[in-house]
């Protein structure tokens, strides 16, 4: 059933977590003092976020490499990274406000602010039908059609921050099931060699720094929706008005969407 993360216990007594060494402060340094461009999508939370872990929410901004966090699928999993940048001025990037109830009935529990491209895992019968999967990914700047989401203004400056586990994963962030870092195929534009090495322990997969370079494809925790078939799904959602995230697909479609 797909539900609001409820309280867990940790992890088993006397089980250890090793972590593979990442020198994230580094790295984001470096990431930081680039300028965002018209061809890159931060995938982040804003500052404040707060992420189900074992011992309850946490803000974002204090878990650290090696915490464990609560995920939908495989309980409890340590973040192998972490990353965070400050931009003054995200214009394009700014992020993705997404009322209390603006998905359905608790979700998100309180206001959620991620960036555009980062994606939530929504779930409804209509997805069923259109995809053959109750539950997908999609890009929070597709619902700013939505009630109650709307974009914060792009003058503002934000802090995002992202977190990685060992596999792509869904964790819980005000009430919202939202993707950890996935890294796809491509390493990201601009990343340095030692970099991209670094990432590439934390997934343990090899990632393409060219095009014509082969690359091990993971699968993502859910099937993300693409382009046209992002927007097609969110119209019949309004259309219908019919809530994103439902707790039951056994109800026809009736469960309306809450936030208005």
């Amino acid at each position: 059933m797909f539900a609001e993360c409820a309280g867990t216990e940790g992890l088993p007594h006397g089980q250890q977590v090793t972590i593979t060494p990442i020198d994230h402060l580094a790295f984001m340094a470096r990431f930081a003092h680039n300028q965002l461009s018209a061809g890159d999508r931060p995938q982040c939370f804003c500052t404040g976020t707060f992420i189900h872990t074992p011992r309850g929410p946490l803000p974002v901004e204090d878990i650290r490499v090696g915490f464990p966090v609560q995920t939908l699928d495989n309980g409890v999993q340590p973040v192998r990274w972490i990353g965070t940048t400050l931009h003054t001025e995200p214009r394009a990037h700014a992020p993705i406000e997404i009322a209390a109830g603006a998905l359905g009935r608790g979700f998100p529990s309180v206001t959620l602010r991620v960036s555009p491209y980062h994606r939530l895992c929504l779930r409804s019968s209509i997805a069923m039908r259109m995809f053959g999967q109750a539950e997908i990914l999609l890009s929070a700047r597709f619902l700013l059609d939505a009630p109650g989401v709307r974009q914060v203004d792009g003058e503002i400056p934000v802090r995002y921050w992202h977190i990685a586990t060992a596999r792509h994963a869904l964790v819980s962030a005000n009430g919202t099931w939202a993707e950890t870092l996935f890294p796809g195929l491509q390493a990201p534009p601009g990343m340095d060699a030692s970099d991209v090495s670094q990432l590439e322990v934390v997934f343990d997969q090899k990632l393409a720094r060219g095009k014509d370079e082969a690359a091990q494809a993971k699968p993502p925790v859910r099937p993300i929706l693409r382009g046209a078939a992002q927007r097609a799904f969110v119209a019949r959602h309004l259309k219908q008005r019919r809530a994103f995230v439902m707790q039951q697909l056994d109800a026809g479609d009736d469960e309306p969407a809450q936030a208005s």
